[in-house]
């Protein structure tokens, strides 16, 4: 399937369930799964704040988003 655009790409996966609204992965648009976990954390002085990570669906083990400074990219 083809997008015109990175907002029809990220609507279309909102819509069926794949995305929370702020573009945080709810299902694994690999394999549905619904179990995450967080990987790859990269830390503010390297103990305080969070400023990056990826997310890691459990039952495909693939990387499923990535959270950086405040956003969600897929």
């Amino acid at each position: 399937m083809e997008f015109e655009s990175t907002e029809d790409y990220v609507n279309y996966h909102i819509d069926k369930g794949y995305l929370y609204p702020d573009g945080g992965p709810k299902k694994c648009i690999n394999c549905d799964g619904e179990n995450f976990k967080q990987v790859d954390a990269d830390l503010l002085d390297g103990w305080r704040d969070v400023l990056e990570y990826s997310m890691k669906c459990n039952d495909c083990n693939k990387i499923i988003g990535h959270w950086a400074y405040g956003y969600w990219q897929l």
